[in-house]
């Protein structure tokens, strides 16, 4: 095997759950669990005419919390091989440092390896913009490369800020609670136009809307978006999770390859 055919392959598997979240948002697209209920009428003081009351018709928008769930922890292993690609690459260059200097990695070595990723220098940088605990383990050869794919680069390369982001969502995913996904429902009112409503933390929504029938039949589109408090602007649409992939693989990955003719 090629040393960094961990890397790819972990690459390979992220792009497998891509495609199995694409395919979930489309099946719930097609035929999302959503209900949209009628719960009786609302007086609207502001719409008085004098004695004259003004009456809304208050209904609830609800979506199956299954389907928060279970994009969530799709995305989690999205966020996994993705991660885990950068950090296989951190770690056969630093055993083929450790192997170059005549020892093996230390247990307490081995265990700190990792890609770095920074979205600021290091006030005291022991190359170019990174620390040395960020480098100190791997092949000097290779730090220039490295340095190249720091997301404080993005002034020079805006698909760096791609790599931040998963960054952000990874440290969250992995040690904080699993990635909170919003669900965006664009629910067409047919005699009020168009509103979209997200549902960030709820599963149900209510909405006030004037002059629709009883018998009314939404008609809802379905996306999933995520909220990234180092994005601006938000919210980052799951569709850039192809790109992050994209970029892995087609810029990053083999970025590394020459380091092992």
């Amino acid at each position: 095997m090629h040393p960094l055919d961990s890397a790819n392959r972990k690459t390979a598997r992220a792009y497998v759950h891509i495609r199995t979240l694409e395919a979930a948002i489309r099946r719930y697209a097609r035929g999302p669990k959503v209900t949209f209920s009628r719960q009786g009428i609302v007086d609207d003081p502001s719409r008085r005419l004098g004695n004259i009351g003004a009456t809304h018709n208050l209904y609830t928008l609800e979506i199956d919390p299954s389907i928060r769930a279970n994009c969530g922890l799709i995305i989690g292993d999205i966020l996994s091989n993705l991660n885990a690609a950068l950090d296989h690459i951190a770690w056969v260059l630093a055993v083929k440092y450790a192997d170059g200097r005549g020892r093996p990695l230390e247990k307490k070595e081995a265990q700190g390896v990792k890609f770095p990723l920074r979205l600021e220098q290091c006030d005291k940088p022991f190359h170019g913009g990174l620390g040395k605990k960020d480098l100190k383990l791997l092949l000097p050869a290779a730090w220039d490369t490295i340095e190249r794919f720091q997301p404080y680069n993005i002034a020079k390369w805006p698909e760096l800020k791609l790599l931040d982001v998963l960054r952000h969502l990874t440290n969250e995913d992995k040690h904080r609670v699993v990635t909170p996904v919003r669900i965006v429902v664009d629910l067409s009112l047919r005699s009020d136009g168009q509103a979209m409503i997200r549902l960030d933390n709820v599963d149900k929504f209510p909405l006030v809307v004037r002059s629709i029938r009883d018998d009314f039949e939404p008609q809802p589109t379905f996306d999933v978006s995520l909220y990234v408090s180092s994005l601006s602007p938000n919210p980052l649409p799951v569709s850039e999770f192809r790109r992050i992939h994209n970029f892995i693989r087609d810029e990053l990955i083999p970025a590394f390859v020459s380091f092992f003719p």
